[in-house]
């Protein structure tokens, strides 16, 4: 799963002209998010059609974290983003997290969208991203 998660990160930076791993290598970062982590994957037959990669696992901060959403580009438009991101705001509801966090590219406005579609709002923003935030419901779900 590793490479195919590197390779999909590469195309996907590849196709945008963006860095998507900023200020640490890729490898250091899939270690530490694998290791610490959560990583979601939408499988395609054997191939990688999408991933979530993020934190929930620090539950007394209350804050979970959406590190990358990354939809494959010839899978795009299938729900596959918004299904991600609904099973790790569960996943956290269930772990007994508060509210979600993620940071945007202020110029994607498609994963704004889909952002806000899921119910996250603006909390903060500078001239090139968006920080967004989704409220969990009460810590009752959690046994």
């Amino acid at each position: 799963m590793r490479d195919d998660l590197r390779e999909l990160i590469r195309r996907e930076g590849h196709r945008t002209g963006e860095e998507l791993i900023q200020g640490v290598s890729m490898d250091a970062y899939l270690d530490k998010v694998l290791s610490l982590g959560e990583a979601l994957v939408y499988l395609q037959g054997d191939r990688l059609g999408g991933a979530l990669l993020g934190y929930c696992n620090a539950p007394d901060s209350g804050l979970a974290y959406v590190s990358l959403l990354i939809v494959a580009e010839d899978t795009r438009g299938q729900g596959i983003g918004g299904t991600l991101l609904e099973a790790f705001i569960w996943r956290s509801v269930y772990r007994g997290f508060s509210r979600v966090q993620l940071e945007v590219q202020a110029s994607n406005h498609t994963a704004v969208s889909l952002y806000n579609k899921h119910g996250f709002f603006r909390i903060g923003e500078n001239e090139s991203r968006v920080l967004m935030q989704r409220n969990l419901p009460g810590r009752h779900l959690r046994s």
